[in-house]
């Protein structure tokens, strides 16, 4: 499968989807609902991989915060 470019900015998290397609996640949904909840939603879609996961955790950690 292609490569999904990841990206964040100031409104949230988005999914470049190789159909031209985008799938964006605002940090105000993570930070209401939680990043396991998000994580799990996510975890459903075929297109999210393990590398998908690990750019989704690490621009959750940077823009949150967390160590």
């Amino acid at each position: 499968m292609k490569y999904k470019e990841v990206t964040a900015d100031t409104y949230g998290i988005t999914f470049n989807l190789p159909s031209s397609h985008k799938y964006t996640v605002g940090w105000w949904q993570i930070e209401q609902d939680g990043f396991s909840k998000w994580h799990d939603h996510l975890r459903e879609k075929t297109w999210f991989t393990d590398v998908e996961s690990r750019k989704f955790t690490d621009l959750c950690i940077e823009h949150f915060n967390w160590n």
